[in-house]
């Protein structure tokens, strides 16, 4: 997450510092049965690769590199 946050932050073309993903987005909300992989998993595949996709809808090589470094 520090290189993605990094990344987004040197792309001051189209997006910048406030761009950066959050911790929120890694704090349980109570609900969660634990906080595995799977949980993790999740929160990239519902949260950040979407969230990616939107950012880099423009240069779909750029969400799929950042998608398939996450996913591994």
């Amino acid at each position: 997450m520090t290189a993605l946050n990094t990344k987004i932050e040197m792309d001051l073309a189209n997006l910048g510092p406030g761009f950066s993903t959050g911790h929120s987005f890694f704090v349980p909300n109570g609900s969660e049965v634990s906080l595995d992989e799977d949980w993790y998993n999740e929160i990239i595949e519902a949260e950040i690769i979407p969230l990616l996709q939107e950012y880099w809808f423009d240069n779909t090589s750029e969400a799929e590199r950042w998608q398939q470094a996450l996913r591994s």
